[in-house]
């Protein structure tokens, strides 16, 4: 039974621990599209080639590109594209961190590690009420 207890009174640090976990990842992953907006908004699209298309789920598919004679693999696939063709209109190529990327940028993964970190937070301060 004391054993019990002594677990029950840790709960309250193990949910403050996993919410400042998801916190710091959507905090990351905020910072992470808020550069690659600024990004896109400085910088011009870059003229690719579509080698391979791999379809998956709706949002999981991926494409393989050629851009400036590198070949990059699995990149977003952002529809309505054909192997074998050029694109200059959707990717975008950052030269420091040397990757082509998508500019279609969305907030999904922010939306919901902001719901979980509210989730733990809550089960934080019931916890702590509790006790």
């Amino acid at each position: 039974m004391k054993a019990l207890k002594k677990f029950y009174s840790w709960n309250h640090y193990i949910y403050f621990i996993f919410f400042l976990a998801v916190l710091v990842f959507t905090v990351s992953a905020y910072v992470d599209i808020k550069n690659k907006e600024d990004f896109i908004k400085y910088n011009d699209p870059v003229k690719v080639y579509i080698l391979n298309i791999y379809r998956f789920a709706k949002s999981s598919s991926t494409c393989d590109v050629t851009y400036n004679n590198s070949v990059y693999k699995g990149i977003p696939y952002p529809g309505k594209l054909k192997e074998g063709e050029y694109n200059d209109d959707i990717f975008y190529y950052d030269k420091e961190k040397d990757i082509l990327f998508v500019g279609k940028i969305e907030y999904k993964i922010v939306y919901i590690l902001s719901c979980l970190s509210f989730f733990f937070l809550l089960l934080w301060i019931k916890n702590i009420r509790k006790s």
